[in-house]
């Protein structure tokens, strides 16, 4: 089955230029490889690369828009308030800030980041995530899968080059 490592690699070529590493260009002819085939042939595989152009920046800013429209409508409706994350340790000052997200919880979690480097998590119940996010001011909102609970919301909360964060959700049973 070439088609899907065909797939894969050219998802992996995108991201890669998406994210905006140098890409070299080839002519306006595709540039001739040959690759060995899963049944011990080989045969001519046919490749562009082209520039990718603004499309790197253009998906970058759709993702922060709609991150941060999804928070604005946590925002205006009835939510709770998110606990503000800690700092946890300080690593390399040029180190970018890292936030561990722990769900506690027995639902599936969504915590999204809307800021200078926009980012959605999920996490699988009781799992943990490590996230990076650039240095700057983030308004953040979380979201259990489950009906009966408010989604939280923080805003203004300022990450640091260099430290580590987290934040714990678990869900608290009412004392009878």
């Amino acid at each position: 089955m070439p088609a899907p490592r065909l797939a894969s690699a050219f998802l992996a070529l995108f991201v890669y230029a998406a994210c905006g590493a140098p890409l070299e260009t080839a002519g306006p002819e595709p540039k001739q490889v040959t690759q060995a085939l899963p049944e011990g042939g080989t045969g001519p595989l046919q490749v562009r690369i082209e520039e990718v152009g603004s499309l790197g920046d253009t998906f970058a800013e759709d993702e922060s828009r709609l991150v941060a429209a999804d928070i604005a409508k946590h925002s205006s409706g009835k939510h709770g308030k998110l606990p503000p994350i800690q700092k946890s340790a300080e690593g390399r000052p040029d180190a970018w800030p890292k936030v561990e997200i722990f769900n506690d919880t027995p639902h599936r979690l969504v915590v999204l980041f809307a800021g200078p480097c926009s980012r959605a998590v999920a996490l699988k119940p009781n799992a943990a995530y490590a996230v990076e996010c650039c240095e700057g001011e983030y308004d953040i909102a979380a979201e259990l899968s489950a009906p009966n609970f408010l989604p939280f919301v923080g805003e203004d909360e300022v990450l640091e080059n260099g430290y580590s964060y987290s934040v714990k959700f678990y869900v608290m049973r009412p004392a009878r």
